[in-house]
């Protein structure tokens, strides 16, 4: 199961019914701007995670425009790795999304509480959230927020559901940063285009998977520092040293991989998700003793 009590037990928002849902718990700490939580439906007694949009940020013409960016993206997606939409409004003065809320915790949480992930059991999640990630290319849509907190992870660790489109937009739209002129994302994940507020596509992603992926087979984020402007600038400029230096029977393939899909500029990236997932299963192939 995904946490089993609040994480801040004096939310006010929790106990309060939204969309015919209590709010029992939260899933997670969210963002500056929104916070998801896991909810019981009063009548059919069924989980769904309810996503809100801060009441203060939902002022904000930009942070309200990205929250029903998320539920139009979304409602697009019909995927068996893509955690689909039930219901999306506004109730009580707060905006919310319902959505599909599978069994599982998120591969932060995972990797936190256990540790790296064996290499061939990371490779199997990343190809299971690639192929949602592949779909939602499909239809001319990019996530922008593709990192471990946003995989859902069933607890036999098989089932596997992307979710957090917040930041997703059309591949055509120009919109590069918020109108604010503000970069939202973690800087962690975030591809060295989209840290410099400038235009992202599919390519943007198979970075954020490279990290991800880096992530789940040593425990450790490629790129970190003080503060934001310090990640960015290793994004743009720094090659992170080999994850066989935290996993040393981790196959040369593997790192191989990573190092593609982490390249500075798009051109050198694997120029599609299918490119990588095809990839990583002649690697399992491979390795299949």
């Amino acid at each position: 199961m995904a946490n089993s009590s609040p994480i801040d037990p004096s939310d006010p928002l929790i106990g309060k019914v939204v969309d015919g849902c209590v709010l029992d718990r939260k899933l997670d700490h969210g963002s500056t701007t929104s916070h998801t939580y896991i909810a019981t439906h009063t009548d059919l007694q069924k989980s769904f995670t309810i996503k809100i949009l801060d009441p203060v940020q939902a002022q904000s013409g930009d942070a309200l425009q990205r929250f029903h960016r998320e539920a139009q993206s979304v409602a697009r997606l019909d995927h068996p790795n893509i955690a689909s939409i039930q219901n999306v409004g506004q109730e009580h003065g707060y905006y919310f999304i319902r959505g599909e809320f599978p069994d599982g915790e998120n591969l932060e949480t995972i990797i936190k509480e256990r540790g790296k992930l064996p290499w061939k059991k990371a490779t199997y999640i990343l190809i299971q959230a690639a192929n949602g990630l592949a779909h939602a290319h499909s239809k001319s849509i990019i996530h922008r927020d593709f990192k471990p907190e946003s995989i859902l992870v069933s607890d036999d660790l098989k089932v596997i559901k992307l979710m957090n489109f917040f930041l997703a937009k059309q591949i055509s739209q120009a919109t590069r940063v918020s109108v604010t002129g503000q970069i939202v994302g973690d800087p962690h994940f975030m591809s060295p285009e989209q840290a410099g507020g400038k235009e992202t596509d599919e390519r943007s992603d198979i970075y954020s998977l490279g990290v991800t992926y880096y992530y789940l087979v040593s425990a450790v984020k490629p790129y970190n520092g003080r503060n934001p402007q310090e990640i960015f600038l290793k994004h743009f400029f720094y090659t992170p040293e080999s994850p066989k230096i935290y996993t040393p029977d981790l196959p040369q393939e593997v790192c191989d991989v990573i190092r593609k899909c982490l390249k500075k500029k798009k051109l050198e990236r694997y120029q599609s998700v299918d490119e990588v997932t095809n990839h990583l299963l002649q690697i399992l192939a491979t390795h299949s003793d």
